[in-house]
């Protein structure tokens, strides 16, 4: 089994209409005086009004709210949450993100919408999973944030820093995205569904965050630095392909994954689920259809290998495996 470390401590409410339980969430964090940091469109509809009358109920006062999607200052925002006494989260990936470094040491309530890819969300002292507030985020925004914890959910499975635990929560994070992703992405979805994809994308969180990510995510993030290519996009074109290249020594890990998704026990299967995902999604397919230059990719082999999760791919991943990878999905 080997040494390991492992902590989860995020309370997890879900169901439709769970979004109600924020203000008793919140008491019970000891809160009086909150910050709402959201997304734009998470606000439609009424919800910040809803929030706040949850959050009365249980004597506390929305006081300020802080909208992702408007330009902003974010020393105003820190300003604010020093008169406050919890940040919550309502929306995307963003969002959460946003509210992190508003939040400083301050409890965290994550409220996230199909928008959220599930980072950081298992650092968040409350977790509301409710489907009710993702049903006005628009298909493509939920099909990005679902590939992305796709991604990093196989990745997580075969980090050479993976244990007992994050493979517990990466084996359920799949499960429940390999079966809800296509009734999301393809639109409209069900709650049933809505609620499946949220949750694996939690589940996914936890164990990335706990066991590291590998090649892909190494590939991934010179090329979103250098280009306006998202990080979804440029997941959804080198994630079968990191998983036939690291085929060669973890075949039988990408196996029982695929087993546990409902499919047959071969790696190959699991391949053909991912490409499957990527074309009901609507991604381009190759570097070259996202506008990435075929002259960039050895400088952009330097930088991957240089990535610190590099290091926790199971096969040895160096300039010359990176430089392999983006030539084979170029």
């Amino acid at each position: 089994m080997g040494a390991f470390d492992f902590q989860c401590s995020t309370r997890v409410v879900a169901g439709p209409g769970a979004a109600d339980r924020v203000g008793e969430l919140a008491h019970a964090l000891g809160a009086s005086r909150a910050l709402l940091c959201a997304d734009t469109d998470a606000l439609s509809g009424g919800r910040a009004i809803s929030l706040a009358t949850s959050l009365d109920e249980h004597g506390i006062a929305l006081v300020t709210t802080v909208e992702v999607g408007a330009s902003h200052d974010a020393g105003a925002g820190r300003s604010a949450a020093a008169s406050t006494d919890i940040v919550l989260a309502l929306g995307g990936t963003g969002a959460l993100d946003r509210a992190r470094t508003i939040a400083g040491a301050l409890p965290i309530v994550g409220l996230p919408t199909t928008a959220s890819s599930g980072e950081g969300q298992s650092l968040c002292a409350a977790l509301v999973i409710d489907p009710e507030l993702s049903l006005d985020v628009a298909d493509e925004v939920a099909r990005t944030a679902a590939i992305v914890a796709i991604g990093r959910t196989v990745e997580a499975w075969v980090t050479s820093s993976r244990n007992p635990m994050s493979d517990l929560f990466a084996r359920e994070a799949w499960r429940q995205l390999a079966a809800s992703y296509l009734r999301v992405a393809m639109g409209p979805a069900d709650a049933e569904a809505i609620e499946a994809l949220q949750l694996g994308a939690f589940l996914s969180d936890v164990a990335a965050s706990r066991s590291g990510l590998g090649a892909l995510d190494a590939c991934a993030r010179p090329i979103t630095a250098r280009s306006d290519v998202g990080f979804g996009p440029v997941l959804a074109i080198l994630l079968p392909e990191v998983v036939k290249w690291n085929t060669r020594v973890v075949a039988d890990r990408y196996a029982e994954l695929s087993a546990a998704g409902g499919e047959a026990r071969r790696p190959e299967a699991l391949v053909a689920r991912l490409e499957d995902f990527v074309t009901a999604g609507g991604f381009p397919e190759r570097l070259a259809q996202a506008g990435i230059p075929e002259r960039d990719l050895p400088s952009l082999a330097e930088c991957a290998a240089a990535e610190p999760s590099a290091s926790g791919n199971p096969r040895k991943f160096d300039v010359a495996g990176a430089l392999e990878l983006y030539a084979a999905t170029y």
